[in-house]
């Protein structure tokens, strides 16, 4: 055993490491996507979700790339494609809202952003990453009972203003029901 060990570190000392030929790194990059404020019960008047997407370079060359975004045909994206130069190591984030069409059904909507990055001067040789998310579009919220919506304060709005708005709302829905009575009468 320690003859081969010997041996082995005789032929190491004769090599010559400055003749191996390294290869230089490729391209490389990570994709992802970061929800920032995806659909909410609340949040169905714009039918508008927010994300970020992020392309990072895992390589030591400065890279060519672009970032292409798709879904299904219920979505439309405030970009679909990006194209831009990225640095070794670096990280760009780009902005994303989504609209969903109206009266689409409630469910998950996947979409996909699809990074591809290439060397200057070797384009025919791209690397790709991509990522898959997904819009949820909640069920819409119950009507409300007996027909009359009644505005309650949302996103935590406990204004002076809003809580008298209620009142007279109150007050005013009263009035309105005892005039009915009275023609009933």
């Amino acid at each position: 055993m320690l003859t081969v060990l010997a041996l082995a570190f005789i032929i190491l000392s004769f090599f010559d490491s400055s003749r191996i030929v390294k290869a230089s790194p490729g391209p490389g990059i990570s994709v992802t996507i970061e929800d920032i404020d995806p659909i909410a019960a609340l949040h169905l008047s714009d039918n508008e979700a927010s994300y970020i997407v992020k392309i990072e370079s895992i390589t030591t060359e400065f890279e060519d790339a672009n970032l292409v975004v798709s879904g299904d045909a219920s979505l439309s994206f405030s970009w679909t494609l990006q194209e831009f130069s990225i640095a070794p190591g670096e990280i760009k984030e780009f902005p994303l809202t989504i609209t969903v069409a109206s009266g689409t059904p409630p469910g998950d909507y996947p979409f996909t952003a699809v990074g591809n990055a290439w060397l200057p001067f070797l384009p025919e040789f791209p690397e790709t990453s991509s990522y898959t998310s997904h819009v949820n579009v909640p069920a819409p919220s119950p009507p409300p009972v007996g027909g009359v919506e009644i505005p309650w304060p949302v996103n935590g709005d406990n204004s002076l203003a809003t809580w008298i708005s209620l009142a007279l709302t109150a007050i005013a829905l009263m009035a309105v029901l005892v005039n009915i009575q009275k023609i009933e009468k």
